[in-house]
């Protein structure tokens, strides 16, 4: 190991000790250090792409959204780069972007990018995946918020066929798609498919 690349590691250990004490603005500290150490390696070098996501990572805890999507868009391009444009690996900036858009209210970017996870999901993991099923859920909530009811409801559909499918109904995460669901199917008017999946799934849950 070279020295520089010694003390890219000493300065990333430095910043996953902070954010393991919640002490993020150290972590930023260090991991902007490392950044400029990692941009001596080529510019491809997994250390540069792996520093630009955890600053993401960093910022997004600092209520820092702008500068998270910068670094967040600065890795996808990177290991879009590397690896293709339609790797699995890029799910994880892609889920962020789309969960930084929506909370800003972007909700046609998180829609896209959302979108675009969910069709890397399903070429790689094949239609079934709990991940397909996670993904489906973010979509379908996004849909809504864009009053693109049709839509939500296709996504709702597929979100819970596939993790109730591969987790059961009583799991958490299941459950909170299907409240969700039954949420939007009860300000939607739709009673007897609310009724329907009430008691498929024993919930009681207010209309």
């Amino acid at each position: 190991m070279t020295l520089i690349e010694k003390t890219w590691d000493a300065l990333r250990q430095e910043a996953e000790d902070s954010l393991s004490q919640e002490d993020f603005r150290t972590a930023e500290s260090s991991l902007r250090d490392a950044l400029k150490r990692a941009h001596e390696f080529h510019e491809d070098d997994p250390k540069v792409i792996y520093t630009l996501e955890r600053l993401g990572d960093v910022n997004v805890k600092l209520g820092k959204n702008t500068d998270a999507e910068i670094f967040y868009r600065q890795c996808l391009a990177k290991r879009q780069k590397v690896k293709g444009d339609s790797h699995l690996s890029l799910t994880d900036c892609l889920s962020k972007l789309a969960e930084l858009a929506y909370e800003q209210c972007n909700y046609k970017q998180a829609e896209k990018d959302y979108s675009r996870a969910l069709a890397i999901y399903e070429s790689s993991l094949g239609n079934t995946h709990p991940a397909v099923g996670f993904t489906a859920s973010k979509l379908a909530r996004t849909f809504m918020a864009q009053e693109k009811f049709p839509g939500a409801e296709a996504y709702y559909d597929k979100a819970l066929e596939i993790t109730s499918t591969a987790f059961g109904k009583d799991n958490a995460g299941v459950i909170a798609i299907l409240d969700e669901y039954l949420d939007f199917l009860a300000m939607s008017g739709k009673t007897e498919k609310f009724n329907k999946l009430s008691e498929s799934y024993q919930r009681t849950t207010n209309s």
